[in-house]
């Protein structure tokens, strides 16, 4: 079968370009994360990563936030978008749109008005790997809830980006 890598990083830029603005649309390409751990920059691209701790009340030393539901204003229901289409030598590596991602939950959810957010992927070169970066950006639009705790000794093997599971019986998560 075909094999589409999930992330390439097809780009370029002018010499006098800002360094922020070229960290940033490289971050763009594989919908990555950028952290500074330990003095050193590390990379945490767009894909599931398996729990690397479960916490429980017993972890807690400290009270618990829970931040619920970002605003109607910050939350939409599709990703329009443009990438350049490198799929072949005749399409010149000019931008193009990709088929939009729209969800129909998240539209029923919003009473069925339509909300879009449009992006602009100048690295990618493959169509589905700019729905698939689409995807994930409606995805985390979505994400309900912000959790902030202070734990024990048990939890300081965390690194920012990892991800944890709670099991916090008394805020239902079981």
């Amino acid at each position: 079968g075909d094999f589409t890598k999930r992330y390439t990083c097809n780009y370029s830029f002018l010499q006098n370009s800002k360094p922020a603005d070229i960290i940033e649309d490289i971050l763009k390409t594989c919908y990555g994360k950028l952290t500074y751990v330990n003095g050193q920059f590390v990379l945490n691209v767009g894909y599931y990563r398996a729990p690397v701790i479960t916490l429980n009340e017993d972890d807690l030393i400290g009270s618990i936030s829970i931040t619920t539901k970002p605003s109607q204003a910050s939350s939409y229901n599709r990703v329009n978008g443009l990438y350049v289409d490198g799929a072949s030598y005749t399409s010149s590596f000019q931008a193009a749109d990709f088929v939009p991602i729209t969800s129909a939950t998240y539209l029923a959810e919003d009473n069925g008005i339509e909300s879009a957010v449009d992006i602009e992927l100048s690295g990618v070169t493959d169509h589905s790997t700019a729905r698939r970066i689409a995807k994930l950006n409606l995805l985390d639009t979505r994400q309900d809830l912000v959790v902030q705790l202070t734990t024990k000794i048990s939890a300081l093997q965390l690194i920012a980006g990892d991800t944890v599971a709670l099991t916090l019986s008394r805020y239902g998560f079981d």
